[in-house]
């Protein structure tokens, strides 16, 4: 019945977050590229949270696109989202061990973004750069088991983390051209929190313990153990130029590169250098085809589609003079 529940609970939280965005993390979950329009809402879901965003207010900015073509390109908003997730500290996310007793905290958002819906077209097809501009406060706290090896006690520790997010999203293309391009710059500044990172796995043994030569098998996990730094400070800055082709081929996926590269510093340990390449596969066409629009007196106009996104990546990282080996992983939103 648990069980049961825990999954009903994301269900839901998938179907109130109608339609998503897409979103590329590397390696060290840090965000690298957001592509969202005026209207997303949001559902995340990763071993390390499973949250939703939800818009609470809108703001339109725009003035008279037909008496004003020189001074505008497209239909802006102001918009403040809130979010609220559950926090995990295992890689995936275990439905049966949802249990905010002993394994789940809580995160909690207030954010901002700046976007755009519908673009207006010149008479020559061309249209004017746009930016989106995202900006939020975030606190989250995790739960776990921890075992002090100096006292050999085990304690329930509660981390937190409060983090300052920003992200700046330009896009540059025209009617005629076979692709989009964009700049994409993200950064946090995590102002509290804790050594997560390098903290390592313990079990305590129990009766499903295995021996055998040099093999220990269990079945579970019980905590983390280590130096735990819990007042520590961190910050990451990332910037990605992903290429959006403008073709669309029936039930072909579109194949999106997006090279990026991004810094991380820590206040416990040497900064980190991370780079390497995505490769997006988009459901549809980002903008769709240009058309009249009568309510702008048949003036052309394109949309944002937020179309469902898959990502493939593989990256590097070097710290401290060590290079890493090559990091493989999956990420991506969905559309419903």
């Amino acid at each position: 019945m648990k069980k049961l529940l825990n999954f009903g609970i994301i269900c839901i939280g998938i179907l109130t977050t109608i339609p998503t965005f897409a979103q590329i993390k590397n390696s060290e979950e840090n965000t690298v590229l957001n592509l969202y329009n005026a209207s997303a809402n949001s559902f995340e879901f990763s071993g390390g949270e499973t949250s939703v965003q939800v818009r609470v207010a809108t703001i339109p900015t725009f003035r008279n696109p037909v008496k004003d073509m020189d001074r505008i390109s497209s239909i802006k908003y102001h918009r403040i989202f809130l979010k609220a997730g559950i926090t995990n500290t295992k890689k995936f996310i275990d439905i049966d061990k949802f249990d905010f007793k002993e394994n789940n905290g809580l995160a909690f958002g207030l954010i901002y973004k700046y976007s755009f819906d519908d673009i207006f077209l010149k008479e020559n097809g061309d249209t004017y750069n746009m930016k989106t501009v995202e900006a939020g406060i975030n606190y989250s706290y995790d739960k776990f088991k921890f075992y002090n090896s100096d006292t050999e006690n085990i304690s329930t520790e509660t981390p937190g983390n409060l983090s300052l997010n920003a992200g700046l999203n330009q896009y540059f293309f025209k009617l005629n051209r076979n692709f989009i391009w964009a700049f994409a710059l993200n950064a946090t500044y995590n102002i509290r929190t804790y050594n997560k990172g390098k903290l390592i796995n313990f079990a305590e043994l129990d009766n499903g313990t295995v021996f055998n030569n040099n093999i220990l098998a269990i079945k579970n996990f019980s905590g983390k153990t280590g130096n735990l730094i819990d007042d520590a400070s961190s910050g990451e800055i990332s910037l990605s130029i992903p290429l959006i082709p403008e073709y669309d081929i029936m039930n072909v996926p579109i194949i999106v590169p997006v090279p990026h590269i991004g810094y991380e510093f820590f206040s416990y340990e040497k900064p980190k250098m991370t780079a390497g390449l995505a490769i997006g596969f988009l459901a549809k066409n980002l903008f769709s085809e240009a058309s009249p629009n009568d309510k702008f007196n048949q003036q052309l106009t394109r949309k944002f589609n937020n179309p469902s996104f898959l990502n493939i990546g593989i990256d590097w990282s070097v710290q401290d003079g060590i290079s890493s080996k090559p990091n493989y992983f999956i990420t991506g939103g969905i559309k419903f």
